[in-house]
């Protein structure tokens, strides 16, 4: 059903839909993984259906919180306090020389090494903290991922659609239209 759902709404190959489908079934057990690939989106252009998507996922996946812009602060606090799947869009806009950002995603694909340190408190108090980074995370820009985000994702090529590509408008009430499959 989450395939049907996925190409009942973008425009996809198979291969993607595929990867997209067990991409998002495997969120919901990330804590079995060693290793867990990001999901990253890619579009040439604008218009090419990547928040559609991301919409789509968001309403499949296991505690969805999208995003269109974080800083690194705030990354790791979302993924320690909730372990949500992180949805982030519009990473073109903010991620080029944020490296402190990228490390951080960067860190999140190995479970034994997805963890980040940082003080905290006030002066008087000062102590360190570990945080974890390990959760499943979309990615997703327009144009290419810098390298050492493009190793450690699952690509989808976005493409704008075609007159006869037939899909239909997205409901704004996907998310409570896919509650059942979330459960299943």
């Amino acid at each position: 059903r989450m395939a049907k759902t996925i190409k009942r709404y973008c425009v996809l190959s198979e291969h993607s839909i595929n990867a997209a489908t067990l991409w998002i079934i495997a969120s919901y057990g990330i804590d079995s993984f060693r290793i867990f690939a990001k999901l990253g989106i890619t579009s040439p252009q604008k218009r090419c259906g990547k928040t559609t998507f991301l919409e789509t996922i968001s309403a499949l996946c296991n505690r969805a919180l999208l995003s269109s812009n974080l800083t690194a602060a705030v990354l790791f606090r979302v993924i320690e306090e909730w372990q949500p799947t992180l949805i982030v869009d519009e990473m073109d806009t903010f991620i080029e020389g944020n490296e402190e950002l990228r490390g951080i995603i960067n860190s999140g694909h190995n479970r034994k090494l997805a963890y980040v340190m940082r003080v905290e408190g006030d002066a008087n108090t000062r102590t360190p903290r570990r945080f974890s980074t390990w959760t499943p995370t979309v990615l997703a820009k327009i144009g290419i991922f810098p390298d050492t985000i493009a190793d450690r994702i699952v690509a989808i090529l976005l493409e704008r659609k075609m007159a006869d590509d037939a899909v239909e408008r997205l409901p704004a009430n996907l998310d409570d239209r896919c509650l059942t499959i979330r459960r299943q």
